[in-house]
C-alpha cells in the first residue's frame, strides 16, 4: 500500500510486480551457457561501464536508455541484447568480466548450490537438526542475527496434534475424558 502511495504521489504512476526486473533503472536474471546471473547497472556510471563491455551500440545511442529511469521502464527491450551477450558465455566469465568493470553481477545458485555457498556457510543459513522419523536433516537457518537476541532452531515442526494435550489442555482446560471423546471422534 505504501509504494503505491508513493507511485500516485511521487511518482504519478503505480508500479507492478515485475519479477527480476528494478522499476527504477535496469536489472534482470539471465541465463548464461551454464547457469544464471543476476546483473545490476543501476546508476548511470555503472551502466556506461556496463553498456562499453558488453559492445552494443543499440544501447550507446537509443534515446530510452539514457537514463535509469528510461531504462527501467525499457527493460525488456535492454534484455534482447544484454541476454545475447550473456547467452554466449558461462556463469564465471560474465561475472569475472561485470566485476573487473565494476559493474554489480553475481551468480544465482540453484538450491543444490547453496550448501556450498561461502556466504551461506557464514551466515549459517543451513543448519542440521534431528527429526524424529528422517534423522539428521538441513533445514533454513534463521536470517536474523543479532548479538543480544540471537536466533536459532529449537526444534523441527511438530507432528500432526503433537501438541493436542497442551493446547487442549492446558490452555483450554480440556479434561483427559473430554480429550479421550474428541480422539474417538476423530476430532484431534
Amino acid at each position: 500500500m505504501a509504494s503505491e502511495v508513493y507511485g500516485r504521489e511521487v511518482a504519478e504512476r503505480i508500479y507492478r510486480r515485475g519479477g527480476n526486473f528494478g522499476w527504477s533503472s535496469y536489472m534482470n536474471c539471465l541465463q548464461a551457457k551454464d547457469g544464471w546471473v543476476m546483473i545490476a547497472p543501476t546508476s548511470d556510471g555503472l551502466w556506461h561501464r556496463f553498456r562499453k563491455i558488453i559492445g552494443s551500440n543499440e544501447l550507446d545511442t537509443d534515446p530510452r536508455f539514457k537514463n535509469d529511469r528510461g531504462r527501467g521502464e525499457n527493460a525488456t527491450d535492454i534484455d534482447k541484447t544484454v541476454s545475447e551477450w550473456v547467452a554466449r558465455r558461462t556463469v564465471d566469465e560474465v561475472v569475472n568480466i561485470l566485476h573487473e568493470a565494476g559493474v554489480p553481477c553475481e551468480p544465482v545458485n540453484s538450491m543444490y548450490q547453496l550448501p556450498d555457498d561461502p556466504q551461506i556457510k557464514a551466515r549459517d543459513m543451513i543448519v542440521y537438526t534431528d527429526h524424529p522419523d528422517l534423522g539428521r536433516i538441513p533445514i533454513p537457518g534463521t536470517p536474523l542475527k543479532l548479538s543480544l537476541t540471537p536466533g536459532r532452531i529449537g526444534a523441527t515442526a511438530p507432528k500432526l496434534g503433537e501438541h493436542n494435550e497442551e493446547i487442549y489442555g492446558k490452555l483450554l482446560g480440556f479434561d483427559q475424558e473430554k480429550l479421550s471423546q474428541l480422539r474417538q471422534r476423530d476430532i484431534i
